[in-house]
Formats: structure tokens, sequence, C-alpha cells
């Protein structure tokens, strides 16, 4: 079956946003053809991922701001080599930043500070709890090799408070 069968209209579009509990499906439409439209490699994949990603983001606690801090970090990496490959090609990486995006503003806001977070998704390891003196070390760690304290608790200084 060609394609363009499996299309739905605008309005049908819209309609479905809404049944899956997006709250301005227009909206959400407009960010859904943002990433996709074009013939670019980067439009391509993202019209392989959204599809299962927007049932993620339904079925988190804001689908609206989900989807949009998904467009937002999407428009900051997406010409990165490895970022759609990442959503694409490791596991559950692509639903588990739905799932952030969807249930945090704060995620969404240091993702778009610290986008290379996004591969800690990707191991197992990486998102089990540390135990307090794992923390204890690293921060201590951390701390012993600066002398501000705002590069101490910051990487690299990116999550420092505006002056």
């Amino acid at each position: 079956m060609p394609s363009d069968a499996y299309r739905l209209s605008p309005e049908a579009a819209r309609d479905r946003l809404g049944v899956l509990g997006f709250t301005d499906p227009a909206g959400a439409l407009r960010h859904v053809e943002a990433l996709t439209t074009g013939v670019s490699r980067t439009a391509a994949i993202q019209r392989t991922l959204l599809p299962a990603m927007l049932f993620t983001f339904a079925d988190s606690p804001d689908p609206d701001a989900g989807l949009l801090a998904y467009r937002k970090v999407s428009e900051l990496l997406g010409r990165t080599p490895w970022y759609l490959r990442l959503l694409r090609d490791s596991g559950p990486v692509a639903q588990r930043t739905a799932q952030l995006l969807g249930a945090s503003r704060y995620v969404a806001d240091l993702l778009s500070r610290d986008p290379e977070a996004l591969q800690l998704l990707a191991d197992d390891n990486e998102l089990k709890p540390r135990s307090f003196e794992t923390l204890l070390t690293s921060m201590t760690g951390a701390a012993a090799r600066s002398v501000e304290p705002v590069a101490a608790v910051c990487r690299r200084g990116a999550y420092a408070p505006a002056p």
C-alpha cells in the first residue's frame, strides 16, 4: 500500500491527538508537523519514532508539555550525529525520553542544558540508584577538584544559577 493511504487528514489527526489526551491537539499537531515535515534524514527518522512516542507522551501527566519539550530538544540536537541514532537504535531510549519529558519540566530544562545526558538512558546500570557512599565519594571528588563552589557542584558550570 502506498504510504499516503496511511495518512490522516489534519482534522482526523487533531481528533486522534485529542482522544490520546493532548489538551491542545492543534498545537500537538503543529509540533508533529514541524518534526516530521520534509525529505531530510532527520524528518524520516522522526516519522519513524513519533508514532510510538506519542502514545508514551499521552500516558504521561502532561502530554502537551512533553511533546513541546521533545520538539525543543530535537531542534537543539537534531543535526548532531548521535541524537536520533540513539533514539532509533538504542532499545528503550526513545520511550524513556518521552516518559521523562512528559513527567517533568525540570528534566526538559536539564536536557536542554546538558543534552548528552540522554545517553545515560541507554544504559540500565546508569539508571539504578546509587548508594550513599558512591554519591558522597563522587561529590567529594568534584569538590576537591574545584576552588569555585558553583563549579564544584555544577557539571562544567552548566547548571549555575543566573546572576
